[in-house]
């Protein structure tokens, strides 16, 4: 996060993980449909797919067998939200998620 010109890696990671544990921005918490963490929940495990969210100087990868945050250098410092979600094939078998 930058602040007054500083690059705080540890507020980027704390804002990724308030972000995967249903912590939203928005006044309405009754209005944001699904979220981030069943949408994750629903991509790993139930279609056994990929996640990756990165932020400031931090990113969050997670797939069925490790989720890990990381700190990157502040060269690569990203001022908004990307996230990214990929899965194999889902013909394989049925969706279990929660």
């Amino acid at each position: 996060m930058l602040t007054a010109g500083i690059i705080c890696r540890q507020v980027d990671e704390e804002a990724i993980t308030l972000a995967l544990n249903g912590k939203s921005t928005k006044p309405e918490a009754n209005s944001r449909g699904f979220g981030i963490p069943t949408s994750r929940k629903m991509l790993v495990n139930g279609l056994r797919g990929k996640f990756f969210m990165w932020t400031g100087t931090a990113f969050m990868y997670q797939n069925v067998e490790k989720e890990e945050i990381i700190s990157v250098p502040e060269q690569f410092y990203w001022n908004w939200l990307f996230s990214n979600f990929t899965h194999s094939n889902i013909r394989e078998r049925p969706i279990q998620y929660l």
